[in-house]
């Protein structure tokens, strides 16, 4: 079965379910919103106190956003149809700002990255988003073979995520709401 064009849940205009498969409490956002800090805390980079914020801060406000069913498709959350064994969605960052390892005596470079997170949204179980999967996007300046791969690496993981957790509907029967 192919999972093609398909419009998100998170941005129809109404209530979303967000949950954060593995998450046992209602703290789904912050589950979330964890995940993605862990994705772009690689070895090396050094964070102060307001570029941590800051990107706590925009991951958080885009999961609500998503909860809302106020995204913008393409820009803020896209289908997945490269890989039909799962219906996939992405939620999308593209300008996080990090701080790379600099030489010695410099205080490190900063950039933007791109950031995802891949969820699913299985419509028996209502209007929901199940997010499966936190990772940085590859190098933008790597050649497009080695950026498909990598995201079809990612992809993998957060397929794999889905159809282990299908047989328990994801832990939702038992997850608080939002």
């Amino acid at each position: 079965m192919a999972f093609t064009n398909r419009t998100s849940n998170c941005s129809l205009g109404v209530p979303v379910d967000f949950y954060r498969y593995g998450c046992t409490d209602s703290r789904h956002i912050e589950a979330a919103t964890n995940a993605l800090m862990h994705a772009i805390d690689l070895p090396g980079r050094t964070w102060n106190p307001y570029l941590k914020a800051a990107a706590r801060s925009e991951f958080k406000r885009r999961l609500i956003t998503a909860r809302q069913g106020r995204l913008k498709p393409i820009e803020q959350v896209k289908s997945i149809n490269d890989h039909p064994s799962a219906p996939l969605f992405e939620i999308r960052w593209q300008h996080i700002r990090v701080v790379e390892p600099a030489a010695a005596g410099d205080d490190g470079r900063g950039h933007d990255v791109c950031v995802r997170l891949l969820h699913c949204e299985p419509p028996n179980l209502g209007v929901v988003a199940i997010g499966l999967h936190a990772h940085e996007k590859a190098l933008i300046s790597a050649s497009h073979h080695r950026i498909r791969e990598e995201q079809d690496a990612e992809i993998l993981k957060a397929e794999r995520l889905y159809h282990e957790g299908r047989p328990t509907n994801w832990g939702i029967g038992n997850a608080p709401r939002r």
